[in-house]
Order: structure tokens, then sequence, then C-alpha cells
């Protein structure tokens, strides 16, 4: 039997496009900043108390800061007492506003 010499497609399969895809996609990190301006500060001590919600990663995320940075904050936002830490579970902690 002779086999016949089929016609080599150009295009490339779905396959081939898929694995093109995966090796074209890169993980985009965000710069987040080390230190904070004392204007920055202020700007977190007076917009926090406010928030509904509080924790380390919504300021890091919302601030463009680090989570330790975040979690300084709010520590000592706490002993100011602006904010009230209402549950603490392994690392996670939550604070609300102080409503006294």
């Amino acid at each position: 039997m002779v086999k016949k010499n089929k016609p080599v497609s150009k295009q490339p399969t779905k396959k081939q496009q898929k694995d093109e895809e995966t090796k074209t996609r890169s993980h985009e990190s965000v710069r987040r900043e080390l230190i904070i301006s004392e204007d920055q500060k202020q700007e977190m001590e007076k917009e926090i108390p406010t928030m509904r919600v509080i924790t380390a990663s919504a300021i890091a995320q919302k601030y463009s800061v680090r989570v330790s940075i975040a979690k300084a904050v709010l520590s000592e936002l706490e002993s100011k007492g602006l904010i009230r830490q209402v549950t603490s579970q392994g690392k996670f902690k939550l604070y609300s506003k102080n409503s006294g």
C-alpha cells in the first residue's frame, strides 16, 4: 500500500493555540510601599474608621501598602480607640468602627 501525502495545514491546532496563550500570559505583580508618608498616615486615620469592614488586606489593597504596614496602622488605631477588634481567628483580625 502506498500512502498519499496529505497537505500540511499551516494553521495551528486548538491545542497549539492554547499552549501559545499559556506561554504569553504572565503574572502581574503589584508594587506596594514599604514606608508611608505622614500625609498618607493622616488620611488613613481619617478614612479607616468610616469603613464598614476593616481588615489588613483591605487596607493594603486600598492604599497600596504592604500587609505588615496595614497591620501596624490598624493596631495603632485600635490603641488610640478609633476602631475596635470584632473577632480574631488565627492570624485574621476583623475590625469595625468604635461606636462609643
